[in-house]
């Protein structure tokens, strides 16, 4: 008998470090699947300043083409399913296959750091190659005081306080993981004991 394939979510403002821990968990533990909203590029060309303006309803994203896969990837039992996905439980739809939300509470000012590290220092070479690298920085950072910043205020405010757990991501990655896997192992014994 197979047991349910826990799906696991992890959320945070842009550059908490959900990619990395995600990674990171995913070599932990074995029979395991990764999503990240980050790979769907359709759902990325939203306009997120006129969305945070209007009040961020998570309700208004089409997440179809997610949640199309998630239920791909159930079908095939693995044991887990993580989610790279910033909203938590804030679309409706989407919560509806997440068992357990995970925050990942980096300050700001470390997360816009993260970022311009990761978009202008050490950029992946499969991402485009960015011109003008002083003029994309300066547009960077002028969007971050004018829009982001108040826009990741909101999507702390409103994304978590209803995550189940929460790890510092200024900590070591290896307490991280050694710390979510203890909680995720804990919360697959008594999702089994409910079965």
């Amino acid at each position: 008998m197979n047991t349910k394939t826990l799906v696991i979510c992890f959320s945070g403002i842009s550059g908490a470090g959900k990619t990395t821990i995600v990674r990171a968990i995913q070599k932990a533990l074995s029979d395991t699947e990764v999503l990240s909203f980050d790979s769907y590029d359709d759902m990325l060309h939203k306009d997120f300043f006129d969305w945070s303006d209007r009040g961020a309803d998570y309700n208004e994203w089409d997440l179809s083409p997610m949640i199309n896969d998630i239920e791909g990837i159930i079908e095939k039992h693995p044991s887990y399913i993580l989610l790279d996905f910033p909203f938590g439980y804030g679309n409706e739809k989407m919560a509806k296959y997440i068992d357990f939300a995970i925050w990942i509470d980096t300050p700001l000012d470390i997360a816009i750091a993260r970022r311009v590290i990761r978009d202008f220092t050490e950029r992946d070479p499969e991402r485009n190659k960015i011109n003008n690298l002083f003029e994309n920085l300066n547009f960077t950072m002028k969007a971050y005081l004018n829009h982001d910043r108040m826009m990741y205020i909101q999507h702390i405010d409103t994304v978590k306080p209803f995550c189940d757990f929460f790890v510092d991501g200024t900590g070591n990655i290896e307490d991280i993981v050694k710390s979510i896997i203890e909680t995720i192992s804990q919360v697959q014994k008594s999702n089994n004991v409910l079965e």
